[in-house]
C-alpha cells in the first residue's frame, strides 16, 4: 500500500477518534440564550392559547347582566342598568346597539354616522344581521372578538422576544374582551407586525390598511416600517423601491377598504365625500377634553378645544419623530433596523396614548399587547397591567354612584389611577428608546436571513 494511503488513513482514524473523547465546544452564552428565545417563536405556545381563553370567558361571563338586558331600549336607559347592575357589566359594544338601533340593519355611513372607523362599523353591522336582540347581538360580537384574543395570542408566538403570557394572563383581556372593538384591529396589527418580521411588506401592508380601517391606532407602525426597510436599503433607488413595496399596497387596501363608504357620485357627475364617513374625522377633531388625560392633569381648569387640539398634535408628532429619530442613531450605531420594529412601534403607540386628549379604559390593552411583543421587562408589564386594573375599577365604580358620592371618587380614586397610568406610558416609551439604543440587554438580535 504507497506510504500517502496510510498517512490519509491514519489522519482519518485520529480525527474520528478525537471527536468522540474531547468535549465538543460549547456554543457562547449570548448566542444560547438568543437561540432559545428565538426558536420558540416559530410555533404557536399552547399554553398562552388556554390561559387566554379562560381569561376572556370570564370577561364574557362579567357581561352576562347585559346579556340579559330586557330593559327600554335605548342606550341612556341600559346605561343606567349596566353600570350598576355589577362591576364590569356595562359593554360599549351594546351601548351602540341601542343608541343606532342596529336591530333595524341600516348600513352605517351611508344611512346615518359613525364615530368609528370602516372595519369596526361593518363588524357591528355584520354581528346585528342575525336578528335575536341584545342577547345574540352580543353573543356574536363575543365569540368574534376571542378569537381575534387568540389570534393576537398566537401571533405574539410568532415574534422573536415576546412575552405572550403577559397578554395572556392580563386582567384587560377580560375587562375588555366585549367592552369595545379593539382587539378587532389588534389581532389586524399583531398579524402585520409577524408578516413584516417575515419580510412579507406587501400582505403586511395590506393587512396593516385594514387594522388602521378598524381602529386607527395602528397606523403608527406605518412610518416605523417604512424607515426601518429604508434604513436597510444601500441605496436612494431601492430605498424608493421599498418604500413603494409598503405604500402602494397600503393606499390600495386603504381605498379598497373605505371608497364604497367615503364617495359617491354627486349631481354633477363628479365625486363627493359622504358626511357619514367623515365623521369619524370631525367627531374625533370636534371632541372635547375628557377627565382622563395627562392634559387634565397638567391644566385641571381645562383649555380652549383649538388649544388643545394643537398641543395634542404638536405634542404627538414630537414623540414620534423622537422615536424615530431613535430607530435611524440605533440602526447607524449598528443595530439592525429589523429589530427594532417592535420597541419603535411600543414607543409611538405608547406616546400616542399618553398625548391623546382623549384616554378611555379600553385603550389600556394596546399598551399591554404591545409591551408584550416587545419583550418589555416584567416588572413593567405586570405594573401597567395592574394600574390598568386599578383604573378600570375606579372608573366603573365611579360610574355606579351619584351627586357628591361620583364627585369624591373622582378626585380621590379615578384621577390618581390616570396619573398612575400616564407615569407608565411615560415609562412605557422611556424604556422603548432605551431597547433600541442598548439592544443586548432586552431582546436577542435576530439571526442574519
Amino acid at each position: 500500500m504507497p506510504l500517502w494511503c496510510l498517512r490519509v488513513i491514519a489522519i482519518s482514524q485520529a480525527r474520528r477518534l478525537s471527536a468522540r473523547l474531547l468535549p465538543r465546544r460549547a456554543a457562547p452564552r449570548s448566542e444560547s440564550v438568543a437561540a432559545a428565545r428565538v426558536a420558540p417563536a416559530a410555533l404557536t405556545p399552547v399554553g398562552p392559547l388556554l390561559a387566554s381563553a379562560a381569561v376572556m370567558l370570564a370577561g364574557i361571563l362579567m357581561r352576562i347582566p347585559s346579556f340579559g338586558y330586557r330593559g327600554e331600549p335605548t342606550w341612556d336607559s341600559y346605561s343606567y342598568y349596566a353600570v350598576r347592575a355589577s362591576l364590569g357589566a356595562y359593554s360599549g359594544i351594546a351601548k351602540l346597539y341601542f343608541r343606532d338601533h342596529m336591530w333595524l340593519h341600516h348600513l352605517p355611513y351611508l344611512r346615518y354616522p359613525l364615530e368609528y372607523p370602516v372595519g369596526t362599523g361593518l363588524f357591528a353591522w355584520l354581528a346585528a344581521l342575525p336578528g335575536g336582540g341584545i342577547t345574540a347581538y352580543l353573543a356574536i360580537s363575543a365569540c368574534g372578538l376571542a378569537v381575534c384574543g387568540l389570534v393576537v395570542i398566537g401571533a405574539l408566538g410568532r415574534l422573536p422576544g415576546a412575552r405572550p403570557w403577559v397578554l395572556a394572563l392580563a386582567p384587560g383581556l377580560a375587562l375588555y374582551v366585549v367592552q369595545n372593538w379593539d382587539l378587532l384591529s389588534l389581532a389586524a396589527l399583531a398579524v402585520a407586525l409577524v408578516l413584516f418580521h417575515r419580510r412579507r411588506d406587501g400582505w403586511g401592508a395590506v393587512v396593516l390598511a385594514l387594522a388602521t380601517w378598524t381602529k386607527l391606532f395602528p397606523i403608527l407602525a406605518l412610518p416605523v416600517v417604512l424607515l426601518a426597510r429604508t434604513l436597510e436599503a444601500p441605496t436612494a433607488p431601492a430605498r424608493l423601491r421599498k418604500a413603494a413595496s409598503i405604500l402602494i399596497p397600503f393606499t390600495l387596501a386603504s381605498i379598497a377598504i373605505n371608497g364604497p363608504f367615503a364617495l359617491r357620485e354627486d349631481a354633477h357627475g363628479g365625486l363627493t365625500i359622504i358626511r357619514g364617513w367623515l365623521y369619524f374625522f370631525t367627531f374625533n377633531t370636534h371632541r372635547p377634553l375628557q377627565p382622563t388625560n395627562v392634559w387634565t392633569l397638567l391644566f385641571p381648569h381645562g383649555l380652549p378645544l383649538a388649544e388643545i387640539n394643537r398641543l395634542v398634535a404638536l405634542t404627538t408628532v414630537a414623540g414620534i419623530a423622537l422615536a424615530l429619530a431613535t430607530l435611524a442613531w440605533a440602526s447607524r450605531r449598528g443595530t439592525r433596523p429589523q429589530t427594532l420594529i417592535l420597541p419603535a412601534t411600543l414607543a409611538c403607540l405608547s406616546w400616542f396614548l399618553l398625548a391623546n386628549k382623549v384616554y378611555s379604559p379600553e385603550y389600556g390593552i394596546w399598551a399591554i399587547a404591545l409591551l408584550a411583543a416587545a419583550g418589555a421587562p416584567l416588572a413593567l408589564a405586570g405594573a401597567f397591567a395592574a394600574a390598568d386594573l386599578a383604573f378600570f375599577l375606579s372608573v366603573f365604580t365611579m360610574l355606579a354612584q351619584q351627586g357628591s358620592e361620583r364627585s369624591w371618587l373622582m378626585h380621590q380614586a379615578v384621577v390618581p389611577a390616570n396619573a398612575l397610568l400616564e407615569g407608565l406610558l411615560l415609562a412605557s416609551f422611556a424604556w422603548a428608546l432605551t431597547a433600541m439604543l442598548r439592544p443586548a440587554r432586552w431582546r436577542p438580535r435576530l439571526p442574519r436571513s
